[in-house]
């Protein structure tokens, strides 16, 4: 793997320079890192029922057992938010009661 990234390395920093050859060669490993990791999360991960949909609340209590962790730092981040600029969440929960959801009346 190294080689072919000396060989992106070797092609692309005769264009961009030493800095824009190294940013492309991290972009392209992050992004087949990044595929990787799909790849073996797809395969770990169970794939859900077709016939079951879930409610969005059953949806945000399942995702907060399995990730706990990861739920609490959604909550801080939330929170932040809130505290920092209330005028954003008001203006997304005015959006959310105004609009309707998309859907069509008849």
């Amino acid at each position: 793997m190294a080689f072919a990234a000396f060989a992106l390395y070797a092609v692309v920093s005769a264009q961009l320079g030493p800095a824009g050859g190294a940013a492309v060669v991290v972009g392209v490993f992050a992004g087949v890192a990044a595929a990787a990791a799909f790849v073996a999360v797809r395969k770990i991960l169970p794939r859900a029922r077709r016939g079951a949909s879930a409610t969005p609340a059953e949806k945000l209590t399942a995702f907060a057992k399995e990730r706990p962790v990861l739920a609490l730092g959604v909550a801080a981040l939330v929170t932040t938010l809130v505290v920092r600029n209330p005028a954003t969440v008001s203006a997304i929960v005015s959006a959310f009661v105004a609009g309707g959801g998309g859907r069509k009346s008849r």
